[in-house]
């Protein structure tokens, strides 16, 4: 059994999400709307992919929350490797997403289900190395 946690502030997003994932065997969804939520989540459970909403305040001008709480998992060394796919609707997060925080690919809203589907498949499937004691 393999785990997700998706961060994600549009409860329609999340929901979509959540059915789009539903279709695929031996994984367990975890949902946090918001960074507290995430960060409860990651002291009570070990993950295996992340897909992360760069923008989770929607009020706040400039908002990047998504982009700080990769930033934090990436300062464990249990997570230095877990593929991240962020989600977005901003125009080009890909450098930020790909040369400082390593992430596995990003999916832009409004999200093709097959898409989303495939990307978080394959994202399932990289061997991400433990870390060293």
């Amino acid at each position: 059994m393999k785990n997700i946690l998706i961060l994600e502030d549009n409860e329609a997003h999340m929901k979509a999400l959540n059915r789009i994932l539903s279709n695929i065997n031996d994984i367990q969804i975890f949902e946090a709307y918001n960074m507290a939520q995430a960060n409860y989540m990651l002291s009570l459970n070990v993950f295996d992919v992340f897909l992360v909403d760069i923008i989770l305040d929607t009020k706040g001008a400039g908002d990047v929350s998504g982009i700080n709480f990769v930033n934090q998992i990436r300062d464990n060394k249990r997570y230095q490797y877990t593929p991240v796919i962020f989600i977005t609707s901003l125009e080009d997060p890909k450098l930020a997403a790909y040369k400082e925080l390593h992430c596995y690919n990003y999916i832009e809203k409004p999200f093709d289900p097959k898409e989303v589907l495939t990307t978080v498949k394959e994202a399932l499937e990289i061997p991400v190395p433990l870390p060293k004691k």
